[in-house]
């Protein structure tokens, strides 16, 4: 089933795009322990316990989000966003788009679904990639991308046995779905489209009916 054609929103992308060059996790961090470190410091001074209260409410509480606040701020302005980048959440695609989350440490990958599409708004393509229907089939869908819009031309069946192997170990999706024109985050949550590798693919999909 074809989708009508959505028009992406830049603010989004650039949105997610920021988070993904975010430092502003590690430095909230930071300003917790060192409030925390100072809380606990000053703890034996003979002070008097409300104005200990307020000062450990500052370092622990007030100094970290205001911090974190700052941070944000400056990131938003400071870390560049890709000329052209948009994109649209994929729940107003008729098919959820399929991605990886690597997992952390020794955890195992697993097949998830990105909740946010991005492309550069630069000219007409296009790209295959496996979605999912409302019935949970993995399905091979052919985007198409024109500036700031996108749909979903088509889908296909992928052949069975291709669907069986990445359900079963979802470490060989990338091997059969990669390429070098799509961008996934590690934890599935996103994909981008670049223009730049646009028709690079590695290897053709197989698809369900195919001899070959």
């Amino acid at each position: 089933m074809a989708s009508d054609w959505i028009t992406g929103d830049s603010k989004t992308a650039a949105s997610i795009w920021r988070k993904m060059k975010s430092t502003s996790t590690p430095v909230w961090l930071a300003l917790l322990i060192m409030g925390l470190v100072i809380a606990w410091l000053i703890g034996g001074l003979p002070w008097p316990p409300a104005f200990l209260w307020a000062l450990r409410v500052l370092v622990v509480i007030v100094i970290p989000v205001v911090g974190m606040g700052i941070r944000m701020w400056h990131e938003s302005t400071s870390i560049p966003v890709p000329e052209g980048l948009t994109g649209v959440r994929a729940n107003l695609l008729p098919y959820s788009p399929v991605t990886v989350d690597v997992g952390k440490g020794n955890a195992d990958p697993t097949l998830t679904t990105a909740s946010t599409v991005m492309w550069t708004n630069a000219g007409r393509s296009g790209f295959q990639w496996p979605v999912r229907d409302g019935e949970g089939r993995l399905l091979l869908a052919a985007f198409k991308v024109e500036g700031p819009r996108i749909r979903i031309a088509e889908t296909k069946p992928i052949d069975a046995d291709t669907v069986r192997r990445v359900e079963a170990n979802p470490a060989r999706f990338q091997a059969k779905f990669g390429r070098p024109d799509v961008i996934t985050a590690k934890d599935g949550a996103w994909m981008r489209f670049d223009h730049a590798h646009a028709g690079r693919t590695k290897r053709p999909v197989k698809r369900a009916g195919s001899k070959k």
